[in-house]
């Protein structure tokens, strides 16, 4: 037995006839054993292969005998057999070619290389059951087993190892797949689809799916195909294994949903690294998923938090607004009896010099009081119920005339006049009848800060998108700190300024053109007076009913 063992040695399997040794080691990663038994599994898998070929075309069974051939070159390849593997690939392409002629040729030929090859293995390696061939070891390697060790502790102490299916019908192929992989990770074996689904969808799903394409019954494209369309097994990673080297295969795989391609005889290094990223980028997507599912219920929960305090704020806003209106009625109606019951004492009282002076004083104070009422319900109303209000195309033109007719009677009051207005031809975004009350309390503000006998001059520019209006009071100036607060509604600066005497009504107007997507600005100007900038928003056809 001992003279067996050295004749089957691994110089006896060098003198094998078209065998690369190197070659095939370096397609196992050096994995002596592994080759060892990979030779042992051809020899006597493949013995009748070409018998079996010509079987198969005798019965006009083209696909069989080309996966007979295809399978023989990639596990040719696999072996190192540079001869086997190029004359099993040329019978592949006559076989798939159907020429029956050139076909009984190329298996000729292949018979003739196979024989030989067959009988070389069997001389080299021992019987079954004899012990295999002293390969002669090297003594193991402190300082290169520890990390191996450190890496296989780690491994049990955490989370199991990914689980791989490896779906492929020839058996030397899936040994390859286990020597390479299987001290990282977990295998699962298929040699046909069927089985291969089966495993697929009985347990947990694995975490990556090695396919072989050409396979008896349901080929690797059908298989990734029916494995993509399930939800629940659609997002792991599939690497097609095959020795089929065209652009098309590789395409019909990719269009099939895998994610890579791998060409047999396997390139270890390759295939581990391969196999790794899909691994680690399929962790990372699922570790993305996990988080934003975690996102996705967090913004859930807020939103149906937020919805909860939207309700609870609509009703608070509807009580708000109930509340001002019942506010609103109840004062008017003492207030209206109060200032009834005093114009009937004054028209009890007879006419004298001291009436004649308080009756100015008492209407003025009347209609701010009631002016006062109405600012403060107006405010009231923009700030809980803005949804309420419409925006609709006004020509602006229009509003300057109504609010230069409006504050007529002011000017006139004052002693002071308006200047012609520009012409006009924009259309704004708005109510007309806010902002007829707003330009009106803007000019009154400019008005208020014109000398007697000034006028107020009114000018107008505009964009595509916007409307200026500027007005500029003559006579009367205003300090960097009143303009600053002079638009506050609590402010207390208007107090202080010739617009005392307009109360709310400047706050009122800013609110309204802010509440349509403008803004109004005042400053002081050198030579004594202020200036209003007032910007509107243009109507525009996509602007709908809806406030900017």
């Amino acid at each position: 037995m001992q003279a067996m063992q050295t004749e089957t040695g691994m110089p006896a399997i060098a003198a094998i006839k078209g065998l690369d040794v190197e070659a095939g080691l370096r397609h196992v990663a050096g994995n002596r054993k592994l080759y060892n038994k990979l030779l042992g599994s051809f020899a006597v898998r493949h013995a009748d292969v070409v018998r079996e070929m010509r079987g198969a075309l005798n019965e006009q069974d083209f696909e069989l005998a080309e996966r007979l051939a295809h399978t023989l070159k990639g596990v040719a390849g696999t072996l190192g057999a540079g001869l086997l593997h190029e004359a099993a690939k040329s019978a592949e392409a006559a076989i798939k070619g159907k020429d029956r002629k050139a076909a009984e040729s190329e298996l000729e030929s292949l018979g003739a290389l196979l024989d030989p090859f067959i009988e070389g293995i069997r001389h080299a390696l021992p019987e079954e059951g004899d012990a295999p061939p002293p390969w002669n070891p090297e003594p193991l390697d402190a300082e290169r087993v520890a990390p191996v060790l450190r890496e296989l502790k780690g491994q049990a102490m955490n989370k199991p190892p990914p689980v791989i299916l490896a779906v492929d019908d020839t058996p030397e192929n899936i040994d390859v797949l286990v020597g390479l992989l299987g001290d990282k990770y977990r295998l699962k074996v298929a040699s046909d689809g069927q089985r291969a689904m089966h495993l697929a969808t009985t347990g947990a799903p694995p975490d990556l799916i090695l396919l072989d394409i050409m396979m008896p019954g349901m080929d690797g494209f059908e298989v990734c195909r029916r494995i993509k369309a399930q939800e629940s097994l659609r997002d792991i990673p599939v690497i097609f294994i095959s020795a089929l080297e065209n652009v098309d295969e590789k395409i019909r795989a990719f269009t099939a949903g895998g994610v890579d391609y791998v060409t047999k005889p396997f390139q270890p290094e390759e295939l581990k690294a391969r196999v790794a990223t899909h691994l680690a980028l399929r962790r990372l997507q699922a570790e993305l998923e996990e988080r934003n599912s975690h996102l996705d219920g967090l913004v859930r929960e807020k939103s149906r938090e937020l919805a909860a305090a939207h309700d609870r704020l609509s009703i608070a806003d509807q009580a708000k607004g109930e509340f001002l209106q019942l506010i609103s009625h109840e004062l008017r109606t003492p207030t209206n009896g109060v200032l009834g019951i005093a114009d009937l004492a004054f028209d009890c009282f007879p006419e004298n010099e001291e009436v004649e002076e308080l009756r100015p004083l008492f209407n003025q104070s009347r209609d701010r009081m009631l002016a006062a009422l109405d600012d403060a319900l107006l405010l009231a109303r923009i700030h809980v119920s803005r949804d309420g209000f419409h925006a609709t195309p006004v020509p602006l033109g229009r509003l300057l005339v109504k609010a230069a007719h409006a504050a007529s009677g002011f000017a006139l009051d004052s002693g002071a006049g308006v200047d012609p207005l520009p012409a006009c031809e924009a259309i704004v975004a708005g109510d007309e009848e806010l902002f007829t009350t707003a330009l009106t309390s803007l000019l009154q503000t400019a008005i208020a800060f014109t000398a007697c006998d000034q006028t107020v001059a009114v000018s107008y520019d505009g964009d595509a998108d916007k409307a200026t209006v500027t007005m500029e009071g003559r006579g009367r100036g205003l300090s960097s700190e009143a303009a600053a607060g002079f638009f506050d509604v609590f402010g207390t600066v208007r107090n202080s300024t010739s617009a005392e005497v307009l109360g709310l009504k400047p706050a009122v107007a800013e609110r309204i053109i802010s509440l349509y997507g403008g803004n109004v600005q005042i400053r002081s100007l050198a030579c004594q007076g202020v200036e209003l900038k007032i910007v509107l928003q243009k109507h525009s056809s996509g602007c709908g009913n809806h406030l900017p």
